[in-house]
């Protein structure tokens, strides 16, 4: 037996070993070994232009089920003006899901609890038709590696008023990488403004891959903002995806502040007539790091926009997209307001969370 057969064998041993050690669904093994096969076959995605192929994106150590000290999320604390989830490295510290919520059949929990009890909802949606597995290399390595995430589902009619803030906090306090999938499906008519934030705690350099799938069944409404502020030692990728049904709507708002070399792809698809999706970015870049930012609204997969995106490179860093960028020899003040500008018809809960989050950006150049 060759060095590279005794390699995979050993790396699907370890995967099913951890993955039953976890006590997950016989079906969900088995897509991860799958999903093991495919890594060879895949490509990278695309970024840009930039050149990733020796970016640490993919460790193959076998997953470890670990609690991280709680102490590193100190300072965030239950708010009773919102619905809270946070993950602190692979488990769940805060779910305040309101009994009212959880009465009407809304389900607010992590990603494997979901798989155990919630199968009907979410085993043939998960990584299927809104990213596939087989998308690309990275998807493929998501699957298969897979340790932690949030499953939102909103039964049908159900109009959620509180917002929704998910918070994912990677522990770079040790070698771990974070690969975490958040999965939302709204059901016909339902509505809700969905927050979910990315950070590090700690300094150790440590992989970051995040899913977000939404599928936004006829006469749904999301707002969703993603403000993505990872360590300067991470590398990521981040894919965001969501399918619009019949007079649906997803907005997106997104706010890419991360430290680390990053690639960011953020897209809708229409499926079906009255679908709207808009797309806002911000973005800020410094020092040497690469980030690549993709955006784009398709209908039934052909091209139809490419949504709106605003940023800032500044230092040796690259920011590479198909947006505008700001003169970085402009001052604080009128690249905080250049960069919220396209956010200007947005909530005024998204318009004060953006501006927080670049205004600590960029108080820290």
């Amino acid at each position: 037996m060759t060095d590279a057969v005794q390699d995979e064998a050993t790396l699907k041993a370890n995967l099913e070993d951890a993955a039953n050690e976890h006590g997950e669904p016989h079906w969900f093994v088995d897509r991860r070994l799958a999903a093991l096969d495919q890594l060879a076959t895949l490509p990278l995605p695309t970024a840009q232009g930039l050149t990733i192929d020796e970016w640490p994106l993919m460790p193959l150590d076998k997953i470890e089920w670990r609690r991280s000290d709680r102490d590193l999320a100190a300072t965030i604390k239950p708010d009773d003006q919102q619905i809270q989830l946070v993950q602190l490295g692979q488990k769940s510290i805060i779910n305040s899901l309101p009994d009212d919520l959880d009465d009407q059949d809304v389900v607010l929990t992590d990603v494997f609890t979901a798989l155990r009890e919630h199968p009907q909802l979410i085993e043939r949606r998960f990584m299927s038709k809104m990213i596939p597995s087989t998308t690309n290399r990275l998807t493929s390595y998501h699957l298969a590696y897979l340790s932690s995430g949030i499953f939102l589902y909103m039964p049908k009619d159900v109009k959620i008023d509180q917002p929704i803030d998910i918070e994912l906090i990677q522990d770079s306090t040790r070698p771990q990488p974070l690969v975490s999938h958040v999965f939302v499906v709204a059901e016909s008519g339902s509505q809700c403004q969905l927050t979910i934030r990315l950070a590090t705690k700690g300094d150790t350099a440590n992989t970051a891959n995040l899913l977000v799938e939404v599928m936004a069944r006829a006469d749904s409404h999301l707002d969703i903002t993603a403000i993505d502020a990872l360590g300067a030692n991470t590398t990521s990728y981040i894919k965001r995806h969501a399918v619009v049904s019949r007079d649906a709507t997803v907005n997106w708002h997104v706010c890419e502040i991360s430290k680390g070399n990053t690639i960011a792809e953020t897209t809708s698809d229409y499926a079906g007539s009255g679908a709207q999706s808009a797309i806002i970015s911000t973005a800020v870049t410094d020092q040497q790091q690469q980030v690549a930012i993709t955006t784009a609204v398709t209908d039934h997969g052909k091209l139809v926009g490419e949504g709106t995106l605003c940023g800032v490179q500044l230092g040796d860093s690259t920011l590479a997209s198909h947006g505008d960028l700001l003169p970085a020899t402009a001052d604080t003040a009128t690249l905080k307001k250049g960069l919220t500008a396209p956010f200007a018809e947005a909530s005024a809960n998204v318009q004060q969370q953006i501006c927080g989050a670049i205004a600590g950006r960029l108080s820290s150049n």
